[in-house]
């Protein structure tokens, strides 16, 4: 694994020479009012040229810090967070699909925002997805990590792994989609089978939270609380950025026999598996 920094900073004579003297790939695109466009490219922790950039332009901070495995570290791990990379689905948020709690101001921001939200009813899609022949899931155009399948994805993969249901998606009108499923992952772990960040309270309701520092590669799961393989996993809403009072999130799990079946079939085109780190926890054996 490498951590990689993401950067989209104003083109400058200065930012330009410093890439090119050290090789780093980057693609420009416009910056919507301004003259100057983005530059956007990658760094990645234990590259003599990231500390060399931070010494030089030590103002300048990444848009984001995420892991990179190779294809060994994927293919040797027992369990692994699974989301989709591409955004083709046009995902319509409908308030009333979720339950809403613990309601929190921020800084500078208006309207209202909620700590935790449960999915109740079926998520709403405009348009007909067009899926291709290589593509047999997707996310949706937001930056969430819900898994979408088309009706060929479902009809293959229904009913191998305990736990994995498909939800029934709505239309604009209200009537369902035909050839569109939400991936529902039923198996929720409890708050115990986590570790690798500061389990806090919250304030409001009195559930227990995990904070990540870095991101979920910080994720730990105690070996004891899943099975051999034979079932999907959902962490539930009690995942958060470390920042006090931001929202919670889940992520989805699942063994490395789904990843090995969607291989071997081409199913994992825009995939992105990432391992959790298995812990087994001593104390349980007392």
């Amino acid at each position: 694994m490498r951590i990689k920094h993401h950067y989209a900073l104003p083109v400058n004579t200065r930012l330009m020479d410093f890439l090119r003297e050290n090789r780093v790939a980057y693609k420009t695109c416009p910056l919507p009012g301004s003259d100057a466009p983005l530059c956007i490219f990658d760094l990645y922790e234990g590259q003599e040229c990231l500390r060399t950039f931070k010494t030089r332009f030590p103002f300048c901070r990444e848009i984001s810090k995420s892991p990179e495995y190779s294809k060994a570290e994927i293919e040797n791990a027992k369990w692994l967070s699974v989301r989709s990379g591409l955004k083709k689905v046009e995902w319509e948020y409908q308030p009333s699909a979720f339950l809403l709690s613990c309601e929190y101001s921020k800084l500078f921001s208006r309207g209202k925002r909620y700590k935790h939200e449960e999915q109740i009813s079926p998520l709403t899609v405009i348009g007909t997805m067009k899926w291709s022949a290589k593509m047999y899931f997707s996310g949706p155009n937001a930056a969430d990590d819900i898994l979408f399948c088309s009706k060929q994805t479902r009809d293959v993969l229904d009913g191998k792994w305990n736990g994995l249901d498909f939800l029934r998606v709505m239309n604009g009108k209200g009537e369902c989609h035909n050839d569109l499923y939400q991936l529902a992952f039923q198996n929720q772990l409890p708050i115990e089978a986590l570790s690798g960040g500061k389990k806090t309270i919250c304030r409001t309701c009195g559930r227990t939270v995990l904070r990540l520092k870095d991101g979920t590669y910080q994720l730990e799961l105690r070996e004891q609380y899943v099975d051999g393989g034979n079932s999907v996993y959902t962490t539930g809403n009690v995942l958060a950025d470390w920042t006090i009072g931001f929202p919670t999130y889940a992520i989805n799990i699942v063994p490395q026999s789904f990843y090995q079946y969607c291989e071997r079939n081409g199913m994992n085109y825009g995939m992105i598996y990432e391992p959790v780190n298995l812990i087994w926890d001593l104390h349980s054996l007392r």
